[in-house]
């Protein structure tokens, strides 16, 4: 971190403070006037103080790459997190809520790396310092007065602990994004990230995990700030030890493939949430042979105005979700089966608890889901069992 001069460091504390004041202004002048009042000036005040930090550079062992790539990882983790325990799903913006939201979303995440890129430069080279005012900035900059003494009010009970906690982690992971590779892969990851949880149409339903979500969120964050801490080399060279094992391949394929790789998952991910397409696994045999135990189905959320009989459609049961096959139409009522099933469904199915349609298949890849969930009785445990302990004997010797 650079030292700075006394008049820029006063011009450092002067910016800081106006950018911890001005979510005020929205108290006083209150309604959509304060809002609009308050997102104009904050939007002002960031573009005056953006060549202040835009060209700022960390140590030099990160990039816009590797922080993209890293955020494109937690995004990857949560859509996974949200085929094992539930999506929420959002209605679609239109084109000018779209523009709106991102232009505030823009707005929000600019003036927080800016304020947090200038408090990183008021210790003057005390680097355990400006980490630690990172992080405050971070969790506080853009809080009315009331609102952060009442996220400070709150730490008495053990919720708010961990919840406290999970803004710790991912506030000092973006700081160490600043200190390792500047401001502007610091601000590509908050795109990335935000972003996720602002404009995707599904996303992990974190809501309905409470405290189990909190602290998963908080043992993720901390990982990556290990790896960040410790292991700082770019992606690029943790690919490149992969290179020995593809010297069949030409060299310009070799440098390329795992960069080409992280971002192929990321963007099969990004596609399936856009489509609204989500897996689901077979957990009875009721649709045998046709879907067995195990295997992960793809369904497409929403149901299409001409629905055609003999689809197979995922529909909500109180609680639970059946996938079968549409059989029959009564009106509103909907008849339904199991292919297993000598008979349709004796409950009713309507046409508003339908969640989508089937549109894909995936074999017995979804026998680990159900043993994550308990869902597999050990005798069907053992074929996974056995392919696990081959795979492992076989890496070993191939170790040895």
């Amino acid at each position: 971190m650079s030292r700075v001069s006394d008049s820029s460091f006063f011009s450092y504390v002067s910016l800081l403070i106006a950018f911890f004041l001005l979510p005020n202004l929205a108290l006083v002048l209150g309604g959509f006037h304060g809002f609009y009042a308050t997102y104009s000036v904050l939007a002002l005040l960031t573009a005056l103080s953006l060549p202040l930090v835009a060209l700022r550079r960390g140590l030099g062992s990160l990039d816009v790459y590797v922080s993209t790539s890293l955020a494109l990882t937690l995004v990857v983790l949560y859509t996974a997190l949200g085929f094992l325990w539930g999506f929420a799903s959002r209605p679609r913006l239109s084109i000018s809520s779209l523009l709106v939201s991102l232009g505030i979303l823009l707005v929000q995440v600019l003036s927080a790396e800016v304020s947090r890129s200038l408090a990183l430069g008021i210790p003057r080279g005390r680097r355990a310092v400006a980490v630690v005012l990172g992080v405050l900035v971070g969790m506080f900059v853009g809080k009315t007065i009331p609102a952060a003494l009442s996220y400070v009010g709150s730490l008495r009970t053990p919720s708010a602990l961990l919840s406290v906690l999970n803004d710790v982690a991912f506030n000092l992971i973006v700081t160490l994004l600043h200190v390792y590779g500047g401001f502007v892969p610091a601000v590509a990851f908050r795109l990335v990230v935000d972003g996720y949880w602002r404009f995707s149409p599904l996303v992990l339903d974190t809501p309905s995990l409470g405290l189990a979500w909190a602290a998963t969120s908080a043992l993720v964050y901390y990982g990556l700030v290990l790896y960040l801490t410790y292991r700082t080399p770019t992606l690029r060279e943790l690919g490149s030890s992969l290179k020995l094992r593809l010297r069949g391949l030409p060299a310009r394929l070799r440098e390329y493939l795992p960069q080409v790789a992280t971002y192929v998952v990321a963007i099969a991910v990004l596609t399936s949430i856009y489509l609204r397409v989500v897996p689901l696994v077979i957990v009875s045999g009721s649709m045998e042979p046709t879907l067995e135990i195990g295997d992960l189905v793809l369904v497409r959320l929403g149901v299409p105005v001409d629905l055609p009989v003999g689809s197979v459609v995922a529909f909500r049961l109180n609680s639970t979700i059946v996938v079968h096959r549409l059989v029959g139409v009564e009106g509103e009522r909907l008849v339904t089966k199991g292919d297993a099933n000598p008979e349709p469904d004796p409950f009713p199915v309507y046409r508003r608890s339908l969640l989508g349609v089937v549109v894909g298949r995936v074999p017995k890849v979804g026998l680990l889901a159900l043993a994550l969930r308990g869902g597999l009785k050990p005798l069907e445990l053992l074929p996974l069992a056995a392919t696990s302990v081959l795979l492992v004997t076989l890496a070993a010797r191939r170790r040895r």
